[in-house]
């Protein structure tokens, strides 16, 4: 069974960084889009165009 990351829901989550760095071998699927501060109807962004350091993450998540 595996887990599915889907960084726009658990950006909030403190303890996202850690909770990636102990279990890359649980995750099988990834969902990303960034996230739009302040927030609005919009706040799905493009890739690299919010506020998630998407990289950084994806790195951890690897």
């Amino acid at each position: 069974m595996g887990v599915c990351l889907d960084l726009w829901n658990l950006w909030q989550d403190l303890d996202l960084v850690p909770r990636l760095a102990d279990a890359p071998d649980r995750l099988f699927l990834l969902q990303v889009s960034d996230w739009r501060t302040p927030r609005s109807r919009m706040d799905r962004r493009g890739v690299g165009t919010g506020d998630i350091p998407v990289g950084q993450l994806l790195h951890l998540a690897g």
